[in-house]
Order: structure tokens, then C-alpha cells, then sequence
């Protein structure tokens, strides 16, 4: 069944491979192979809540493989599904301290339950383990500035800006603190440049807050 759930994935016929698998899973509900083969499918067809759910079974057909909570909670981020996504990376990182990864998907799901300061923590505990990815600044920076950190959220922009100068969003959000901070000059330019990099929900501001200014 494996093999013709396969050949029907590899045909893309989604749907017969799903009603092969869901078949196979019923008589073997650990068959890691079935269960693999399901998540490339709802990968392919972007269904993150579905593939979340999949790799958390594959966790309770081997346990020994702690990653497969890791990979669950990327995609319960990814179907908007915070508290899921949490409560699989505080089981993760009681095994696995070290993987910045981890602490910034947590940071992540933080951020977006406005559970601001957590998610702070969290993007620290990333940064401290790699400080070259410039995701985890612009997200802390992100919190710094909906906390009214204003100094910090400018300094974490201007980090993610140095690891990657064209990002529209660096831009953008860099302008709004510029703009907190009574520079209306320095946010008028962040957000030229922010339109520049295609970062169109820049123009409302420009139109609003930037006629006549050089």
C-alpha cells in the first residue's frame, strides 16, 4: 500500500495517496513511513495545521526523536496557532537547550499572543546562541517598540538592517521608531527606502507624514 499510496504522491494525486494512507494508518497508526508520506503531502498542499498534527505523531511513533515536536510547532506557527506551537517548544527545550531555532519559533508564537516580554526572552535566549540571523533582531525589535523600548527596538533594526541591508520591512519598521522618537526626517527616509524595497504599506505613511520633508 505504501508503495501505491507513493506512486499516486509522486503523480500528484493528493487525494487517492491520502485515502491509501488513512487506510494503512488505521491498521498501523505508528507506521513512520505512511506518516512521512503524509507530511510531504499537506506540506506540498500548505496545510500547516494538518502537517502540525502529523508530525506530532510521528513524536509518539518515535519518541527518541525529539525534532519531530520541533518541526510541529514551525508549522502550528505557520496555521496561526500560537498556544500549540508554545506547548510543543517547552517540551522541545527541556531536551534541547541549544538550538536557537527553537527559542526563536518560541519568540515567535510569543510575539503574536502580544505576550511581548516573553517573546523578548526568548529572542534573546536565539541571539545569544547565533547573532546572524537578522529575523531574530527585527522580531525583538519589533517587541522592544510595542513595549515603548524605543532606544533598544532602533539598535535591534539597525542589527538586522547590518546582517540584511534590503528589506523593505527593516525599513518600515525602523521608520516608525524613528517616527516614535520625534526624528520625522530619519522615518521619512526609512520609509522611502522601505517603499524602494517594495514594502508598499510604506506609502500611506509617506503620503500622511513626509510631503514637503527632504
Amino acid at each position: 500500500l505504501i508503495w501505491e499510496a507513493r506512486a499516486y504522491w509522486l503523480g500528484k494525486n493528493y487525494k487517492e495517496a491520502l485515502k491509501i494512507l488513512q487506510l494503512l494508518l488505521k491498521k498501523e497508526p505508528k507506521h513512520t513511513e505512511a506518516l512521512l508520506l503524509k507530511a510531504n503531502i499537506y506540506e506540498s498542499q500548505l496545510k500547516y495545521s494538518n502537517l502540525a498534527e502529523t508530525y506530532k505523531k510521528l513524536y509518539f511513533a518515535q519518541p527518541y526523536k525529539i525534532y519531530w515536536k520541533y518541526l510541529a510547532a514551525v508549522h502550528y506557527n505557520n496555521a496561526y496557532k500560537y498556544k500549540e506551537a508554545l506547548r510543543c517548544l517547552d517540551f522541545y527545550l527541556r531536551f534541547d537547550t541549544l538550538f536557537d531555532k527553537a527559542y526563536y519559533q518560541a519568540g515567535i508564537a510569543a510575539k503574536n499572543l502580544n505576550r511581548f516580554d516573553e517573546a523578548i526572552h526568548f529572542f534573546t535566549k536565539s541571539i545569544n546562541l547565533y547573532s546572524g540571523f537578522s529575523e531574530t533582531f527585527y522580531e525583538r525589535g519589533c517587541c522592544y517598540y510595542e513595549l515603548n523600548y524605543l532606544e533598544k527596538a532602533f539598535s535591534d533594526l539597525c542589527m538586522a538592517m547590518d546582517l540584511k541591508p534590503m528589506q523593505g520591512k527593516y525599513f518600515y519598521q525602523r521608520g516608525l521608531i524613528n517616527y516614535a522618537l520625534n526624528r520625522p526626517l530619519a522615518a521619512c527616509r526609512d520609509f522611502e527606502r522601505a517603499k524602494q524595497y517594495g514594502y508598499i504599506k510604506a506609502e500611506s505613511y509617506i503620503q500622511r507624514y513626509c510631503s514637503g520633508k527632504n
